[in-house]
């Protein structure tokens, strides 16, 4: 169980805290702080105290958070629950990072773990890159060519040709709408694939 600083609080006391970190809205208040918030006011039920008939319907109309964002930071507040490490450790980390945690576990991984590897990962897309890896995803990586304007077309045509072959769907006829295509991180890259493999044949 974690140290929530909002649990021994008395009613008023959360309620007042609530306002203040979160109206108005500061980006320098951190993401664990507020769902260890929410995770008071859920456990102790004092949303109804407080005349609400959710934590969503307060968070909304008194805290001013969207519905996904309340149920959002309820659902990592549970994560951090789970893990059973200080929530000083939660507050190192990104909100985006405990997304990833997030994903992780709902693919069996263990929190604390996961919490170790984003504290020692340097950003959210290291952190991704060891969920993707490990889950035997493929990984995309940038690969910058620079090259004269000139050249641009010659490639883009190249690309547009590999089309068919890469892409199972009906392709536009226009080719402007070609480049969209081949541009694409979800069809560019088999294209790009096509073309590369003709060559190595």
């Amino acid at each position: 169980m974690i140290d929530n600083p909002f649990v021994p609080l008395a009613s008023d006391a959360v309620r007042s805290a609530a306002t203040e970190i979160t109206r108005p809205h500061d980006p320098r208040v951190h993401w664990s702080r507020i769902a260890a918030l929410l995770g008071a006011v859920e456990d102790r039920q004092l949303y109804q105290e407080w005349g609400h008939r959710s934590l969503r319907a307060y968070a909304e109309q008194e805290l001013d958070l969207a519905p996904s964002d309340s149920h959002e930071l309820l659902r990592l507040y549970r994560i951090v629950q789970t893990a059973g490490r200080p929530l000083e450790d939660w507050a190192k980390i990104s909100k985006g990072k405990a997304r990833v945690i997030s994903r992780a576990l709902h693919l069996g991984g263990d929190p604390a773990t996961w919490l170790d590897q984003a504290l020692s990962s340097a950003t959210e897309d290291a952190l991704r890159t060891i969920l993707l890896r490990q889950t035997g995803a493929d990984v995309f990586v940038p690969f910058t060519v620079f090259m004269p304007d000139s050249l641009l077309p010659l490639v883009l045509e190249a690309l547009r040709r590999a089309l068919p072959i890469a892409v199972d769907e009906e392709l536009p006829e226009d080719p402007a709408a070609q480049d969209v295509l081949v541009q694409r991180r979800d069809t560019g890259f088999r294209c790009l694939e096509v073309v590369c493999a003709a060559f190595l044949t």
